[in-house]
């Protein structure tokens, strides 16, 4: 098979898989709730407003979805003119997709919809959070190393029209700063510089661990900082370079 076909088809069906849930979560009208997990509300008329620019971001992903099993099936026979054709046309329908994201945010703008400017970005978010969640613990890695940032809203609320969503944001540009300079990136991140304390980074490690399930305690009124994972204590080094004690 032509590398370049395989991996353009690979990618195409790993696409399909990112931007499955937004034709599901937006299929069902009306719109509101899918909304409220992004943090937007919606009032009925705004709702009903952008049910035109809605309906071209479903019928176009469930279109580049739609071309999926066909491509799968082909890669299966070694059909390669098939699998290059396939390919190029769920590429085609991901910058359809694109485009209609980019309307809905216009669209939503022009209703004075609450953070439109953001909405494009915020459905990225949302889907690459789904996505990547499929691999356990990744998300969570990405959030200790300052890429993705998560903030919980209406953690307690039974209410239908206020549901509790997570805004995910992700921030791949910090990808660069790790690589071009890691030592300003952990000092800004975790503190670990001279001054290191402990206070920026034992957060971090708490709800990484917590997340895995793993028994953490961090109390940050602790003097030394201090942080408590049952089988081994982490405090700051008292002087000199940044350093921790176990």
């Amino acid at each position: 098979m032509n590398p370049s076909s395989d991996s353009l088809s690979q990618v195409a069906v790993e696409l399909a898989k990112l931007f499955e849930p937004l034709a599901e979560a937006l299929a069902t009208p009306p719109p509101d709730v899918f909304f409220a997990q992004l943090g937007i509300p919606l009032t009925a008329a705004q709702s009903a407003a952008l049910g035109g620019p809605l309906s071209t971001i479903v019928t176009r992903t469930e279109e580049m979805i739609a071309l999926i099993p066909a491509l799968i099936a082909a890669l299966d026979a070694d059909d390669f003119g098939t699998v290059a054709e396939q390919a190029l046309a769920a590429t085609q329908k991901i910058g359809e997709i694109i485009t209609a994201l980019d309307a809905l945010s216009t669209a939503a703008q022009g209703l004075a919809v609450p953070d439109a400017d953001e909405l494009a970005v915020r459905i990225f978010d949302y889907l690459l959070a789904r996505y990547l969640d499929s691999a356990h613990g990744l998300n969570d890695a990405l959030e200790f190393l300052g890429l993705l940032d998560r903030a919980d809203f209406n953690v307690d609320s039974n209410d239908p029209a206020q549901p509790p969503f997570t805004i995910s944001t992700y921030h791949l540009g910090a990808i660069s700063e790790w690589l071009s300079d890691p030592a300003a990136k952990a000092s800004s991140l975790y503190g670990w510089d001279a001054s290191f304390d402990g206070h920026l980074l034992f957060p971090r490690v708490e709800q990484l661990l917590a997340m895995s399930g793993a028994p953490v305690i961090y109390d940050p009124a602790a003097t030394p900082q201090t942080l408590d994972a049952v089988i081994f204590e982490l405090t700051p080094t008292a002087s000199g370079a940044a350093g921790l004690v176990i």
